[in-house]
């Protein structure tokens, strides 16, 4: 039963529209559930490692929203302009959120 409260309680993430084109301006809204209230999130897209050269690290965080008290977030923001050096970047990235009790989230971007 201990882990079916867990359940509840595990943080998920979603990106709307998840699907844009290289180098569009078009922003992304971030909605966060099941993140301790309060607390302050942090989004970006992470795994670049094979692209560090060219951003300088392996993840890009480019936004910050506080936790509502029902345990949600919303964000909108637009991408790190860092991340429109990278030539080659189509495919399935990760936008990440998380927060200072390390709670975690990680919801598909497609990159056209």
């Amino acid at each position: 039963m201990g882990s079916h409260a867990a359940e509840a309680r595990t943080p998920s993430i979603m990106v709307s529209p998840n699907s844009i084109k290289y180098n569009e301006t078009k922003e992304i809204k971030i909605t966060g559930v099941g993140f301790t209230p309060g607390s302050m999130v942090i989004v970006g897209v992470i795994g670049l490692g094979q692209y560090k050269g060219v951003v300088g690290a392996e993840d890009l965080w480019f936004g910050l929203a506080r936790v509502n008290q029902d345990r949600t977030f919303d964000i909108t923001v637009s991408l790190e302009n860092n991340l429109w050096k990278i030539e080659g970047l189509s495919g399935k990235h990760s936008v990440a959120a998380k927060n200072e009790f390390d709670e975690r989230a990680n919801a598909p971007l497609i990159i056209e």
